[in-house]
């Protein structure tokens, strides 16, 4: 339904208009109680006004003026004796009266300043709706057997009232649009009455069919039984309605609305799945198809060859392998940023690029088309560890008894182990911070060459320069 609302206007003042000016206010003056209908209100033209004043003295009579204008409508008279009412028929285009009361000595009350909003104008039912579980259309000539009826009126003001009628008999129950009417061969002819808040009177008689039947469907995709892959199921439909089809829905995924109707849900796990369309026309009648399929969609078995998780590696590529196993067969495995690799075992090498964190990633697709991902990082470690002597003799020092030798050597992804090499020789190892040596002079003639070569983590080693003692 549709309404409108007013805005009143009820302002009391002691100001007389020009038109009046012979009337003097007076510090005991009768006052304006209350008016009916409301200040405020859509009226019809000829509405009569009543006023009540409250005094103190006695009541001659109360003007009439037109608030736009300030001339005085008309002098209202009634019986001198509380309670004092008057009236005053509204004439067209007075939309603002205001009204004085006057005593019997002369003495003005206050202005009461009012405004109305006249509507002689019948609402007009223009548009029927018809409302279901779900949705809702404006009638074109057909119903449902079940739902309610909406109607929509044009009106200045507001409607209070409607009367609903089916073949000429009144229906009191459906004064909120309930409609449950069975099929039959003629139409029923639905008579709306409305009234607005004026109390003007319209109405419209609408002939309405009564469909019970649902749609017809046609030409469903997957056709049942069929065998589907991949990660979703896509399914379409076909289907036509005397009402009109209002919405496909495959149960579990949004409705669709036009033609062509088509759906995707995702596949779930491996196994038959059933598929329901629930088709619905523009009265609310359903159809409900089901399809059944078997959806296959697992992955390939992935064994991860190498390098493991985690690991620092060096060089300038990287190689890296899978295994991979499925029921379907193995079509392809690819590590990203290389070609794929059809042929057992699946292995490939992929630049190290510079220093710092590299993801590998192996896609392995199985004979349907299903793929499994995976993921390994390692470390690419191309830096050198620093070493050098931190205590030992100089260089071209004489040297006897046993020296020692300390060794600083860092790397940001660790140490692994330094070594001290004699005459070219490792005679010792030490994979611990700080790194030293004991050195017998004795063992490797008069001059002696002492070396330091440090390993990183990854592998990468560095020698520091070499010294040389003499004995």
């Amino acid at each position: 339904m549709v309404a409108a609302f007013s805005t009143l206007l009820l302002t009391v003042t002691t100001q007389v208009p020009a038109s009046a000016g012979e009337i003097i206010a007076a510090a005991v003056a009768p006052t304006v109680a209350s008016i009916s209908p409301f200040p405020g209100s859509y009226v019809r033209t000829g509405v009569a006004v009543t006023i009540e004043v409250r005094a103190s003295v006695e009541v001659d009579h109360v003007v009439v003026y037109d608030g736009t204008t300030g001339a005085e409508l008309a002098q209202l008279t009634g019986e001198p004796r509380k309670p004092w009412r008057y009236v005053w028929t509204s004439v067209a285009g007075s939309v603002s009266p205001n009204f004085q009361p006057v005593s019997t000595s002369g003495e003005a009350g206050a202005l009461m300043k009012t405004s109305y909003r006249f509507d002689d104008e019948p609402p007009v039912v223009d548009y029927l709706s018809f409302e279901f579980p779900g949705g809702g259309f404006p009638v074109d000539g057909r119903v449902g057997p079940v739902g309610t009826l909406i109607y929509g009126v044009q009106e200045s003001s507001w409607t209070v009232d409607d009367v609903w009628s089916i073949d000429g008999v009144i229906i009191p129950e459906m004064d909120e649009g309930k409609w449950s009417y069975p099929p039959r061969s003629e139409p029923y002819l639905l008579r709306i009455q409305v009234m607005d808040g004026a109390g003007n009177w319209g109405e419209r008689t609408f002939s309405l069919t009564v469909d019970a039947t649902g749609p017809s469907v046609t030409s469903v995709v997957p056709a049942n039984g069929s065998r589907v892959r991949g990660s979703v199921v896509h399914s379409s439909l076909q289907a036509d309605d005397e009402s009109g089809v209002y919405l496909a829905e495959l149960v579990g995924v949004y409705p669709d609305v036009e033609p062509p109707y088509a759906a995707s849900l995702p596949a779930g796990k491996d196994g038959p799945r059933t598929l329901t369309w629930r088709v619905q026309d523009k009265v609310g009648n359903i159809t409900l198809v089901e399809r059944t399929v078997t959806v296959d969609n697992a992955g390939p078995t992935v064994t991860w060859a190498g390098p493991a998780n985690g690991v620092l590696v060096r060089g300038t590529r990287i190689t890296s392998g899978v295994k991979a196993a499925d029921p379907s067969g193995v079509s392809k495995a690819q590590l990203s940023g290389t070609a794929a690799d059809t042929a057992v075992p699946y292995s490939s090498t992929i630049a190290a690029g510079k220093d710092g964190t590299r993801t590998l990633t192996w896609t392995v697709w199985d004979g349907l088309g299903n793929t499994t991902v995976v993921r390994r990082t390692v470390t690419v470690d191309n830096t050198k560890a620093t070493v050098a002597f931190a205590k030992a003799p100089k260089n071209k020092a004489k040297v006897k008894g046993t020296v020692k030798v300390t060794a600083a050597a860092s790397d940001r992804n660790g140490v692994a182990r330094v070594q001290l090499l004699v005459n070219g020789k490792v005679v010792a190892t030490d994979t611990k911070a700080a790194y030293q040596f004991s050195v017998n002079p004795k063992k490797y003639g008069k001059t002696i060459k002492i070396q330091l070569r440090a390993y990183d983590r990854a592998g990468n080693v560095t020698t520091a320069a070499t010294r040389t003692w003499y004995r």
